[in-house]
Parts: C-alpha cells; sequence; structure tokens
C-alpha cells in the first residue's frame, strides 16, 4: 500500500474536522452581542469582533481544501 493513498483520506478527514471547528467558532463569534467598540466582555475574556472576519476566511479556506482534497480521491 502505497504512502500517498493513506495520506489523502487522513488529510481529508484532518481538513474536515478544522472546517467544522473553524465554522463552528465563527457561528459563536458572529452571534455574540458586540458594543459599538466591536467588543464582547463575559466576565473573564474580551473579545473582539475582527476574530469573526478571521474565522470565517479559515473556515472558506478549510473547505476549498476539503473540496480539493475530495476531487483528487
Amino acid at each position: 500500500m502505497k504512502l500517498k493513498n493513506v495520506l489523502k483520506p487522513l488529510a481529508l478527514v484532518i481538513s474536515s474536522v478544522a472546517f467544522a471547528l473553524f465554522t463552528l467558532l465563527w457561528w459563536q463569534r458572529f452571534n455574540m452581542p458586540y458594543n459599538d467598540a466591536g467588543r464582547y466582555f463575559d466576565g473573564l475574556v474580551v473579545f473582539h469582533e475582527q476574530g469573526v472576519v478571521v474565522y470565517a476566511l479559515l473556515s472558506c479556506f478549510c473547505f476549498v481544501t476539503m473540496f480539493a482534497i475530495a476531487y483528487r480521491i
């Protein structure tokens, strides 16, 4: 069995899990009630609204990667 045949499904699983996690993080951060300054304080941590864009981009990147790997298998 070639190493390539093992690594492709593994890469597909990793990119799928990363896509799911980044999408979940994006959804949670997107629904937070930010103030006018773009911050949300939950009592312990300050979340910034700019993180929403970063998680959306990471989610899109993982989706494209997942699709490309699935297409090549």
